[in-house]
């Protein structure tokens, strides 16, 4: 019911309080008042007006609210889509609409009529029915006169293998749910998200026909390591299955409907920070996972991915419907390791079936860093390393069969080196010879970087890797024999090492700190032979004998 208050005068200008009456918590999603006045010697202060529209109401706003001051009438009109986002109305008192301002002389209620009024609910259990009703003040119109009967539909987003942190029950929380009229009748969408059982429910019209679809785009990375990509891998190579269905549509990020080569490079993509296009989670209809099965393993190739549409439709709704149950399933992450969403790298350890394998980072000079593997490597199927430089290196040599599943990437201080094999039995390298060569600058160089894990995984065993960091300084000693100047040169800056001079005794006779690429440093030393060492810390670079003439 739609009224007004008493006018007041402030130095002849008034006002009048429009509000609404008799709701009890329900969501108003259109307004439509139409107010005449007879007396046309009045002044409606237009700007006062519009500024005075409940703060509350999110579709009223000076655009909906017209005033033809030749005809006497004030037009307030607004709706909000999807109805669910409409403001909530309470009896607790009035709910205030606008307040209309103006000056006059003289003025009397009866100056003021309600044209016409209408008001949009769609509430469950609501009679069927929408009309506008028009009346004097004050105006009389029912509530149901305003509502069009609406249904609760709903249902359970469950992860077929494991629990997030923070559900329960296998539920996916946090997953947004878009309910949307079939015919685009966009004013009776209605969206929401699941709880920590992974439950959603909404209200819609009855009589309509909608779509439900979930969507979580967020953190793509979620649960994916080099072990997911070890799991397709030998699936697709023959050498172990897959054990489960979700794990087949879990690997199709490409969604072609193919689990292939395109899919692990996608998953690589991911694990580096690489946008991708994919979507984080897919969605299955529960009723169609349950008609799934899983093709039989292949030896070699792309593997088929039952068809399924990751929505569910329902038509002419004529009661309420809660069974609409989907299957929440992470894209890339083969063995369920995605617990922890709010951690990117999720909650999955490296599992080590042996002692960690060394790479051998040998630079060169500041400008070149040589990877070689400490050990003999059979059949290496995964590479994955992080390590830190001053900037992004490039590659001008590497031993990779399959250029295609080779990623790299630089971000903040830390280059990424990504790689996977799909040859039957991998890559084979021996024990110091080339891997990778990088060029850039790597004075900067230091230990492997700790935001991803750096993983080997081979034909015997799987691993993780650390860093073996080594220098090749290039020293120059000359001249020699000496007099009574040497010159010290290299190709790099010097970190503060230091050159040791030693008689046949072993006893230090002089030392030297070097400062620049080339020092000379003055000799006052008998003829002789003698021994030097240039040291870093407590590492030694480079020794050498000297003969002092």
């Amino acid at each position: 019911m739609y009224g007004w208050t008493i006018f007041y005068n402030v130095e002849s200008l008034f006002y009048i309080d429009i509000y609404v009456s008799g709701l009890s918590g329900e969501r108003v999603s259109l307004i439509d008042v139409d107010i005449s006045y007879s007396n046309l010697d009045w002044i409606i202060e237009e700007d006062l007006t519009t500024s005075s529209a409940y703060f509350g109401l999110i579709y009223l706003n000076a655009d909906d609210i017209q005033f033809n001051d030749a005809l006497g009438t004030i037009a307030i009109s607004g709706n909000q889509a999807p109805w669910n986002s409409a403001p909530v109305f309470t009896n607790n008192s009035n709910q205030h609409l606008l307040t209309i301002y103006f000056t006059a002389t003289a003025r009397s209620c009866s100056d003021f009529t309600f044209a016409s009024t209408g008001m949009l609910i769609v509430d469950p259990g609501a009679t069927l029915g929408y009309n506008l009703c028009s009346g004097s003040v004050p105006s009389n119109c029912e509530l149901d006169n305003y509502c069009i009967a609406a249904f609760e539909i709903g249902g359970l987003i469950e992860s077929p293998a494991t629990s997030c942190d923070g559900s329960y029950n296998q539920g996916v929380p946090s997953v947004d749910v878009s309910i949307t009229e079939s015919n685009a009748l966009t004013f009776f969408d209605c969206s929401t998200s699941t709880d920590a059982y992974g439950d959603y429910e909404c209200g819609v019209v009855a009589e309509l026909d909608f779509t439900i679809t979930p969507v979580n785009n967020y953190l793509h990375g979620c649960g994916l390591t080099s072990h997911d990509l070890d799991i397709y891998q030998d699936h697709l190579l023959g050498t172990d299955c897959l054990d489960y269905i979700w794990q087949l549509i879990a690997g199709d990020c490409t969604g072609n409907g193919e689990l292939g080569a395109a899919d692990l490079l996608e998953i690589q993509k991911a694990i580096l920070l690489y946008p991708v296009s994919w979507q984080s989670w897919t969605f299955v209809p529960a009723e169609t996972y349950k008609g799934m099965t899983l093709p039989a393993c292949p030896t070699m190739g792309q593997d088929v991915v039952p068809p399924y549409d990751p929505f569910i439709e329902v038509d002419d709704v004529d009661e309420d419907i809660l069974d609409l149950d989907f299957l929440g399933i992470k894209m890339g992450d083969a063995n369920a390791s995605c617990t922890e969403c709010s951690d990117f790298w999720g909650g999955e350890e490296v599992f080590t079936r042996s002692s960690p394998i060394l790479v051998n980072l040998e630079c060169q000079n500041e400008n070149e860093v040589l990877l070689t593997f400490d050990i003999d490597i059979d059949g290496l199927e995964i590479l994955f390393l992080a390590f830190e430089c001053a900037s992004e290196p490039s590659i001008i040599y590497n031993a990779f069969q399959d250029k295609e599943m080779f990623l790299t990437r630089y971000e903040k201080g830390i280059f990424y080196i990504s790689y996977v094999s799909l040859q039957i039995d991998g890559e084979t390298f021996q024990k110091g010879s080339p891997v990778l060569k990088l060029t850039g600058s790597f004075s900067d160089v230091r230990k492997a970087g700790q935001p991803v894990h750096n993983e080997l995984i081979s034909k015997y065993f799987e691993s993780p890797i650390t860093f073996n960091l080594t220098r090749n300084y290039n020293y120059s000693v000359y001249p020699n024999p000496v007099h009574n100047e040497l010159k010290i040169t290299s190709g790099r800056e010097n970190e503060g090492e230091i050159l040791y001079l030693y008689n046949i005794l072993g006893e230090v006779v002089s030392t030297f700190a070097l400062v620049d690429n080339i020092n000379t440093l003055p000799l006052n030393l008998n003829g002789g032979l003698y021994l030097y060492e240039i040291r870093n810390g407590n590492r030694s670079v480079m020794t050498g004998k000297l003969i002092v003439e």
